[in-house]
C-alpha cells in the first residue's frame, strides 16, 4: 500500500499550533481557563499590531471591547452589541451606543462565543475595503517567505497525492 504524500490532518494541526492558530471547532472544546488564556493572547496581539488597523480599538487607542466571556469573535462595527459604540465606520455616528444586542449577537452568545473587538469597515458598509472608513485604512500583514514556501510545498504534495 502506497503512503500518501499529502500532509495529514495531524500535521496541519501541529503547524497551526506552532503558529499560534486555532480553529473555531478546537476553541469551542477548550476549558474556561484556556479560553481566558486565548483571550489574553489575542488582546496582546491586537495591542502589539496597532499599525494594521483591523480593529477600531487599534485606530482609536482605546481598550479592546469585550462582552461577557467565551470564545472570542470579532464583531463588525455595524452590528449592535449592548453598551458598545457602533459607528459603521462613520464620523456621523460617533458616540452612539447600542441599546440592545442584535439577534446574531444573542445567537453567538448562546453558542459559547463572545463579542471581542469591533472590526474596521468601509463607511456604512458601502464598499468592500476600508479605504473610506472614518478610522482609516486597514493594512494587510506581510506574508513571510517561509509561509509562502510552506504553502507551495503543501499544494505540491496534495497535487502529487491526487494524481496517484
Amino acid at each position: 500500500m502506497a503512503r500518501s504524500l499529502a500532509p495529514s490532518q495531524d500535521d496541519s494541526k501541529i503547524k497551526n499550533k506552532e503558529r499560534g492558530l486555532i480553529t473555531l471547532k478546537e476553541a469551542l472544546t477548550l476549558p474556561s481557563n484556556e479560553i481566558e488564556d486565548l483571550r489574553d493572547d489575542l488582546r496582546r496581539e491586537i495591542e502589539d499590531k496597532k499599525e494594521i488597523g483591523a480593529y477600531v480599538e487599534q485606530l482609536t487607542g482605546s481598550e479592546i471591547s469585550e462582552y461577557l466571556s467565551g470564545v472570542p469573535i470579532a464583531i463588525k462595527d455595524n452590528i449592535q452589541v449592548n453598551g458598545w459604540e457602533v459607528t459603521s465606520g462613520s464620523n456621523i455616528l460617533q458616540g452612539y451606543k447600542a441599546p440592545y444586542n442584535a439577534t446574531v449577537i444573542n445567537n453567538l452568545l448562546d453558542s459559547g462565543l463572545a463579542p471581542f473587538g469591533r472590526t474596521n469597515m468601509y463607511e456604512f458598509a458601502m464598499g468592500s475595503s476600508t479605504e473610506n472608513s472614518f478610522y482609516g485604512v486597514t493594512k494587510t500583514l506581510m506574508i513571510t517567505q517561509e509561509f509562502q514556501v510552506e504553502a507551495v510545498e503543501e499544494v505540491q504534495q496534495q497535487s502529487l497525492a491526487v494524481s496517484r
